[in-house]
């Protein structure tokens, strides 16, 4: 028995940076499927839920392409509303994020990945032999580290070498860009001279991905009416009290 709760995750969670961003978005510490913040990670195509090896990265293997070898617009503006929610962002079964959490974070938006640069100082740092960009909150101080992650297309890994000066990193956002060009979607986008947060690149491309973690912001009276339900809940299973457990996804789960 399952109840989902509206619920403050942040407390609970591991992993994610508080930068104290106007919205309350958390960030991921670490690129989704990395250990530690120094990792690549895996990388995605874009709508993708599950990694992408380089040779996978194509357009015959890109998941909202309908197998063709050439980017399909008819086959896109008429299966999106499928894929896009109304802001032209991914919906949660193409969100990878989304899915490999299980619902506790998402892909950032591009109005996330704005919001990060505007609200935070960008150096250049190398970390364990790994360059790449530290975003320091301009409020409390907090950072995260974006590592220089280079990119896959069609069977090949592009600039990843972290001494080069053209070496770049490239995380996907679930923003799709303006119908103008329905074959990109929008990224972050930074080398040793500057930082995009509004860069595009075509669907097909294997890109890192930074998960994002949003704050709900709740009040008293929904706190007493949570808690309320936790104790029925409790008492309609006395003996087994001890097994309702309130957990890191905004449920209130039973363990058998």
């Amino acid at each position: 028995f399952t109840m989902t709760l509206k619920r403050n995750i942040q407390k609970k969670a591991e992993g994610y940076v508080d930068l104290s961003l106007p919205s309350g978005t958390k960030w991921a510490k670490c690129n989704l499927g990395a250990e530690r913040e120094t990792d690549y990670g895996h990388y995605y195509m874009w709508g993708s839920i599950i990694p992408n090896t380089p040779d996978e990265c194509t357009w015959e293997n890109a998941p909202l392409n309908g197998g063709r070898k050439e980017f399909n617009l008819l086959y896109f503006d008429y299966n999106k509303s499928r894929w896009l929610d109304n802001e032209d962002n991914l919906k949660p079964e193409y969100d990878a994020a989304y899915q490999a959490t299980g619902g506790v974070a998402h892909m950032p938006t591009a109005k996330q990945f704005k919001e990060l640069k505007n609200n935070t100082i960008r150096k250049w740092v190398t970390i364990d032999g790994v360059s790449g960009y530290k975003f320091i909150s301009k409020t409390n101080g907090n950072s995260i580290f974006f590592p220089i992650c280079g990119y896959y297309d069609n069977g090949g890994v592009y600039l990843r070498e972290s001494y080069s000066s053209t070496s770049s990193g490239s995380y996907w956002s679930s923003s799709r860009r303006e119908s103008d060009f329905s074959n990109e979607a929008l990224s972050l986008h930074f080398n040793l001279g500057y930082v995009n947060s509004y860069s595009s690149c075509p669907h097909k491309y294997g890109f890192c991905i930074r998960p994002v973690m949003d704050t709900i912001k709740i009040n008293l009276e929904e706190q007493c009416l949570w808690y309320c339900w936790y104790n029925i809940l409790s008492s309609r299973f006395p003996s087994a009290s001890k097994s309702w457990v309130v957990n890191e996804v905004n449920k209130i789960v039973y363990k058998k």
